[in-house]
């Protein structure tokens, strides 16, 4: 958490990316059912890993796609993925 203004806030690089469940070549239609915020810098990552490993997918013409957060979309994040190290990652459950 950073505390700018006397409020506390998500860091920066939380607050810029999510990744989301979408059909193969349509990606600007996105489920708001499974809405995930990741750390900028790792984002593309985490999706491409997401979709290899077929993670909450039904079925192949589905992938995570990688999005620019707004503060429209925290309503509906409700996980967050925070990276440890370079091979480990922790999903948390997010309370905006």
């Amino acid at each position: 958490m950073v505390k700018r203004g006397g409020v506390n806030e998500r860091s920066d690089s939380m607050t810029k990316k999510f990744i989301a469940i979408a059909p193969k070549g349509q990606e600007f239609v996105f489920s708001k059912r499974i809405m995930i915020a990741v750390p900028e810098s790792s984002a593309w990552k985490i999706a491409e890993l997401l979709t290899k490993l077929k993670y909450m997918l039904k079925d192949d013409n589905t992938v995570w796609h990688v999005y620019d957060n707004d503060y429209y979309y925290d309503g509906y994040i409700s996980e967050e993925i925070k990276r440890y190290s370079r091979s480990k990652l922790k999903l948390y459950k997010y309370y905006g």
